[in-house]
């Protein structure tokens, strides 16, 4: 979710096709444990940098509690826990983003804890940040004053406190899920009658990315190359969601990885180098290269036996982070970091 310039496709566009990608030789991944400093039981990680600075959340110490906003400096495995409940994006100057109980959203920088706040500057009824870019840009959602509706409405923190409302397909509301460094922001509109619209900003321009039809429901994440994410309802039988790539409005399908993907496909993230990741019914999955791969079946020899539920992030050094429910020899799982393996050709 935290981008550098880095692109791959050059001055030209290539044909959006599957068969743009050439094939690499497989990576493989050792898995790292990433734990917290209280008692927090299964943790997630949520988004990486390309430094190596981690997000994530842990769930209540106890029952009826609160969950536990976390961050993991590069090099640490064990994390930091800041005053609030969800850390969900992060970028290389350390600059953390997520919400509280969906309400008060926050960013952490240096040691200080700032809630954001709406466009008339008072506090937002209902608050998420979720991305950041590594100019401390920051979007998300909210509602409360100066809002045009009463409805969730996709917002952006400019660097200061006050939010400012971008807009989206119908004016009816929805969501900003991610930026880059160029300052472009995707995430969905609410659409009347249908599931969502994936929408583009950039230049002060709401963009339907699927005019009129509107088979894409969320864009989820944005590189530099302007190439972006989400997930689609399904025409093949079987699934409800199935996971795309778009770019200069055109889109392709990622496929699945095999018979055990089960009926859903949600990307989260895409990198400087078309790697893609995210999460399948069944395990959590690396689009590289014109073909998706479950994720457990690319880990070392050491690494075997993580059961892997979700890869949320991955960075330009294809650092993935994410969260597995079984670590081996079935003890418990929690957040992950999978580093990837010198090459052997």
């Amino acid at each position: 979710m935290c981008r550098r310039l880095m692109a791959m496709w050059g001055a030209s566009v290539l044909p959006l096709t599957a068969a743009a990608f050439a094939a690499e030789p497989l990576t493989q991944y050792e898995v790292v444990r990433l734990g917290s400093d209280g008692p927090r039981g299964t943790v997630v990680a949520t988004a990486i940098s390309d430094n190596g600075h981690v997000s994530g959340y842990g769930p209540p110490e106890i029952p009826g509690d609160v969950a536990g906003a976390l961050w993991w400096e590069p090099g640490t495995t064990t994390a930091l826990e800041l005053p609030s409940e969800f850390s969900l994006d992060v970028n290389a100057s350390g600059m953390v983003v997520g919400t509280a109980e969906g309400t008060a959203p926050f960013r952490y920088e240096n040691g200080v804890f700032t809630v954001l706040l709406g466009p008339t500057g008072q506090d937002l009824f209902v608050g998420v940040a979720n991305g950041v870019n590594e100019a401390g840009i920051i979007c998300g959602r909210g509602s409360g004053a100066g809002f045009p509706s009463s409805n969730e409405t996709p917002i952006v923190w400019l660097g200061g406190l006050n939010a400012t409302v971008l807009g989206s397909i119908g004016d009816v509301g929805g969501e900003a899920l991610d930026i880059n460094n160029q300052g472009e922001i995707v995430g969905y509109s609410a659409i009347i009658g249908i599931a969502g619209g994936a929408t583009l900003w950039r230049n002060g321009q709401v963009i339907d990315m699927d005019p009129g039809l509107h088979r894409l429901i969320h864009a989820t994440a944005i590189n530099e190359s302007s190439q972006i994410v989400g997930f689609m309802e399904s025409a093949v039988p079987g699934f409800t969601w199935r996971g795309y790539l778009w770019q200069g409005g055109s889109f392709i399908d990622l496929g699945t990885h095999g018979p055990g993907t089960g009926s859903l496909i949600q990307p989260q993230d895409i990198n400087e180098w078309s790697m893609i990741v995210g999460a399948t019914a069944s395990s959590a999955f690396l689009w590289e290269g014109g073909m998706m791969r479950d994720l457990e079946t690319m880990l070392a020899p050491g690494s075997q036996g993580w059961q892997l539920d979700i890869a949320n992030g991955i960075n330009n050094r294809g650092e993935i982070v994410g969260s597995a429910h079984v670590g081996p020899g079935g003890s418990p799982g929690g957040a992950v970091l999978l580093r990837p393996l010198p090459v052997i050709a």
